[in-house]
């Protein structure tokens, strides 16, 4: 061995890994037998949880038992018979408690279930009890029963399981299935009392629902869980046994569920028994009693095979151990021996050595490495020698230190001493251990010492709330640290002072409390002032307050004021749009009529402006987003002021970046009208030259808008002038052609839509306004419809009849006078009631209707009309010059379809009427006009039929679609209902399909409101 080399020896005692290879089976071997005992504590988990779950499904049986005793005193005989199950089923329960409570650990458990157990027996047998009382007895014992399942559960590993199949059956039967057995009888409970009552509330069939809707997603919960149990199990011995019982179980629940839905909420009278239902109820339980036994034994097979598997490989590994030890152990004993032969002859060299004899060369001769080592220990021996020298130069160094130390320890002292801030050591029980002069000041006393003395209890005798002090100490168990708690303390002379802390809790090793310190402030002063501050707040809020009411009142004021001028000018352009379509109009009056209308658009934009303007200082204006085309967008208001620009013989050129996204999701009014404004100045305030209208793309989804002109410009003093409300910064004839709205609107739109208006002005040579937002691209599904120019001058399909109400013969003129040509038939009515009498006699097909009407408005009108069932599908579209958010809401919840504001726009209401009448087509200028004698339909509502509803409806984005859903198959129509018009209310679009969900909602057909969406559905889903 002795000719061996170094590396030859050591790569052939690694090649073995003596230490490793034994560190590491070492732990293997102790791995094992933590899973043997993991496995066994499950086993004794199992064994528990026997008796307990037959217990807990006694108890629910008894509680059936004891409700029915409640109102049939001839019950008494099964009640006495299940508590004497229960108690048999208990019995069984306390004996494994004994065997088991060591391990477990589950003494607490069991004596609170005991004493409830013995509680209820004592009160069944002595008392008779009303059914409230009932459901508390018997629900407490089950609450007991279920914590004590799942703290066996907790202790005995059994929730821990490593394995899928054994995990997912322990899941099913500590987990799941109790937690469906306690919905189950309460749900039997339930039902029982809906049976001997005879009757059943909306509420209740609400809760119901509710109830079985929890019932069956817990059922779907456990199919899932034992299919992926049966897909990890090897053995395939738990689908063999398990499989056939849990069909059973759930087939049961399946049929308890169909069987309550049939006897309590689709029926209209319930004709089921108490005891039919409680046998329905109790055929499940059984179901589920026979499923828990089997999974129950199955899992204790599972653990069982797992022990015996874990023992087999603790022998295997015991032998392989011993065969590497014994072989490692030999190899090591030759190496020893060989390499200690060398080794002597250097012994009495490195002898000397520690002797501190570095002067000595150490001389050997060796065929191996150890001359290799010798020649390193000569080098070591030099290098020791110095290290010797720098040792004695370090610890005179590290004396020093401790001379500084001290030195720094006394400093801290002396800040300790003399510190402003009060400092403080507390022991834990509330006494002080250390405080400086400041603390004792604060406090009243000329020192720390008397201090001390004198607060012998902190809590009782310093704070004025001795809570406050337990307060103080939870957090700093909790948190280990407090900032600027606030507490009111005494003074030494009585009086009452605000005091602030910082603290921190100082732990031993072990985690226990030592002491707490800290610093503590006098905050009096800052005490009052808060207090002071809180007052002024409070002043602050009612003159918020104030000025709210306020606000209310102009806002009221206005809208008012809105109805009273839209409504003539509702007469006004009404006639307008009407004699314009008269085919022997003159020029001359056209042109005349031309004015008119556009005296009186530009009527309407001015009381639109001022709403505006008032909405946006209210903070009620919020952005409607939706998608469009961009550039066709822009292409349009470019359209609009190159006409006025013409017309001023002035010059105007836009400039659309090329890079421009097409498709982007903003507000196309809000940004439209700030457009129109800044181009519509520009345009105004220039006489020679021209207007500019530039669009580029920044980074990311950044768009800027910039116009300039070659106008009359402003003095850089008056640039903070222009976007005041009703003012403008040029001449007085300039004055006299607007308002100045337009920039103040625009000044506050642009904010809110991300974005900041910029104004550059030199006074007689132009303007340049822009402004920057971001508009984010969107991937557009199909092309932007393009909108149709040419004139409505009639329609194909079934002929429609039109009621019209309103209490102002102008109005109902206007409506009439425009829709009788394109080939309506149209009926009046001047208020609500006068309306509901011809809805009887002329069976319309759609109502126009206003809103504000004496004797009946509109929105009491359209109740009676939805509570008619014979009329309750009606399509109902007001037509009003209340325009706020808060009437056009009412009138939805109301149960109106939609809503057309008045000035009436003949092209927004033909295009409200065909989403309401989808089998007409428009006949436009040019086209051939079908014969008067073609066949009408009796009704063109026929249009409506619910077959045929689906097809006529716009296609629900997917995310909406699948919540709609899945809120339909669960049953949740409140929910449906309340999601459906929030989209309504984002997307306009679908108002008709939230129209039929709630008329299906009103007679609860729920499989047709899920068929009806499942039609508007993408064919993707």
């Amino acid at each position: 061995m002795n000719r061996l080399k170094y590396p030859q020896k050591f790569a052939l005692i690694s090649a073995f890994f003596l230490l490793p290879l034994g560190l590491l089976l070492y732990f293997f071997n102790v791995e094992i037998y933590q899973r043997i005992q993991f496995a066994r504590m499950e086993l004794l988990g199992t064994a528990y949880l026997r008796p307990l779950q037959e217990f807990i499904v006694l108890n629910g049986e008894a509680g059936s038992a004891a409700a029915a005793f409640a109102q049939q005193p001839e019950a008494r005989p099964s009640l006495i018979r299940k508590l004497e199950e229960m108690r048999a089923a208990f019995d069984r329960v306390k004996e494994v408690e004994k065997r088991f409570d060591e391990p477990l650990q589950t003494g607490h458990f069991f004596h609170v279930l005991e004493q409830n157990w013995n509680s209820l027996q004592k009160e069944a047998t002595t008392t008779r009890l009303t059914q409230p009382q009932v459901q508390v007895l018997f629900a407490d014992l089950s609450s007991d029963g279920r914590a004590l399942l799942s703290h066996v559960g907790d202790s005995s590993n059994l929730i821990l399981d490593p394995d899928l199949s054994s995990y997912y059956l322990m899941d099913a039967t500590v987990l799941k299935w109790p937690r469906i057995q306690e919905l189950l009888t309460s749900t039997r409970a339930l039902c029982a009392e809906f049976a001997r009552a005879g009757q059943i509330t909306p509420s209740q069939q609400e809760a119901l629902t509710v109830r079985l809707g929890v019932l069956r997603s817990l059922r779907t919960d456990l199919e899932t869980g034992m299919e992926i149990a049966f897909a990890s199990d090897e053995t395939r011995r738990l689908e063999k046994n398990v499989h056939p019982v849990l069909i059973d179980n759930l087939q049961a629940l399946e049929d308890y569920d169909a069987y309550c839905r049939r006897q309590f909420l689709t029926s209209e009278r319930i004709q089921a028994k108490p005891a039919d239902v409680d046998m329905e109820g109790r055929r499940v339980v059984l179901a589920g009693q026979q499923f828990w036994k089997q999974a129950a034994e199955c899992l204790d097979h599972l653990l069982q095979d797992r022990i015996e598997g874990f023992q087999k490989r603790r022998l295997l590994v015991l032998t392989v151990t011993g065969i590497l030890l014994f072989l490692a152990g030999s190899l090591f004993t030759a190496f020893y021996f060989a390499v200690m032969r060398t080794v002597a002859s250097i012994r009495d060299a490195t002898g000397r050595m520690t002797r501190g004899d570095y002067d000595e060369v150490i001389e050997i001769e060796t065929r191996d490495e150890l001359g290799g080592v010798v020649r390193a220990f000569n080098a070591v021996t030099e290098r020791l020698r110095g290290e010797y020298v720098q040792a004695k130069e370090e610890s005179a160094r590290a004396r020093e230190e401790e001379a500084r130390r001290k030195e720094s320890e006394a400093r801290f002292r002396n800040v300790f001493e003399n510190a402003v801030e009060g400092m403080f050591q507390t022991s834990p029980e509330g006494r002080y251990l250390a405080a400086n002069l400041a603390l004792a000041r604060i406090y009243g006393f000329e020192s720390s010492a008397a201090l001390i003395e004198n607060i012998a209890d902190i809590q009782e005798r310093l704070y004025v709330d001795p809570t406050r002090r337990t307060e103080f100490r939870e957090q700093l168990e909790r948190h280990n640290q407090v900032l600027d708690f606030v507490s009111e303390v005494y003074h030494r002379d009585g009086r009452k002072i605000w005091i602030s802390e910082n603290a921190r809790a100082v732990r031993d090793a072990a985690g226990k409390i030592l002491y707490y310190e800290g610093t503590v402030v006098d905050v009096t002063l800052r005490h009052q002032i808060e207090e002071t501050r809180f007052q002024i707040e409070s002043e602050l809020r009612q003159a918020k307050e104030h000025a709210e009411k306020a606000s209310q009142a102009k806002s009221q004021f206005l809208a008012n004021m809105s109805h009273e001028l839209r409504t003539p000018l509702n007469g006004i352009l009404g006639y307008t749009q009407i004699l314009k379509r008269n085919p022997e109009l003159t020029p001359k009056i056209g042109s005349g009529l031309a004015v008119i209308h556009q005296s009186a658009e530009h009527l309407l934009t001015l009381i639109n402006d001022i709403l505006d303007l008032s909405k946006i200082e209210a903070d009620k204006v919020e952005l409607q987003p939706t998608d469009f085309d961009l550039r066709n967008f822009l292409q349009t208001i470019c359209n609009i002021v190159r006409i006025r620009a013409t017309e001023k013989k002035i010059a105007f050129h836009e400039h659309l970046a090329e890079n421009l996204p097409r498709t982007i999701r903003a507000d196309e009014k809000r940004l439209r009208q700030v457009l129109i404004n800044l181009l519509g100045n520009a345009v105004k305030f220039t006489d020679h030259g021209g207007v500019g209208f530039h669009v580029t793309r920044g980074e990311g989804s950044q768009i800027r808008f910039s116009i300039e002109d070659t106008g009359i410009g402003i003095a850089e003093e008056k640039i903070d002038l222009l976007f005041q409300p009703f003012s403008q910064v040029s001449n007085s004839q300039r004055n006299a052609e607007g308002t100045g709205l337009g920039l103040a609107l625009s000044q506050r739109l642009v904010p809110l839509m991300g974005g900041r208006i910029e104004v550059r002005s030199q006074l007689g040579k132009g303007s340049t306004f822009s402004f920057e937002i971001a508009l984010p691209e969107v991937a557009a599904d199909r092309p932007p419809a393009v909108e149709q120019s040419r004139e409505i001058v009639g329609y194909r399909g079934p002929r429609a009849r039109i009621l019209i109400v309103d209490d102002r013969r102008e109005n109902r003129s206007v409506l009439a006078e425009m829709l009788g040509p394109l080939g309506f038939t149209t009926v009046e009515a001047e208020n609500g009631a006068d309306a509901l009498l011809r809805i009887a006699e002329e069976k319309p097909d759609i109502v126009l209707t206003d809103l504000v009407m004496p004797v009946m408005d509109g929105f009491e009108m359209t109740r009676k009309i939805r509570a008619n069932p014979a009329s309750k599908d009606l399509v109902i579209i007001t037509v009003s010059a209340s325009i706020f958010e808060f009437d056009t809401a009412k009138s939805r919840q109301a149960g109106c379809n939609d809503c057309v504001p008045k000035p009436v726009d003949l092209r927004v209401l033909l295009a409200c009427l065909r989403t309401y009448l989808p089998a007409i087509d428009w006949i436009y200028e040019n086209e051939e006009v079908p014969s008067p004698t073609a066949t009408p339909t009796a009704n063109a509502a026929a249009s409506l039929a619910p077959a045929a509803v689906s097809a006529d409806l716009p296609p629900l984005p997917k995310e909406i679609g699948e919540r709609l859903l899945d809120l339909a198959r669960k049953g949740d129509v409140k929910l449906l209902m309340k999601a459906a018009e929030e989209h309504a209310a984002q997307d306009p679009a679908f108002s008709p399909l939230v129209a039929k969900l709630r008329g299906l909602a009103d007679t609860f057909s729920i499989k047709q409101m899920r068929q009806l969406i499942e039609g508007c559905l993408p064919p993707s889903l």
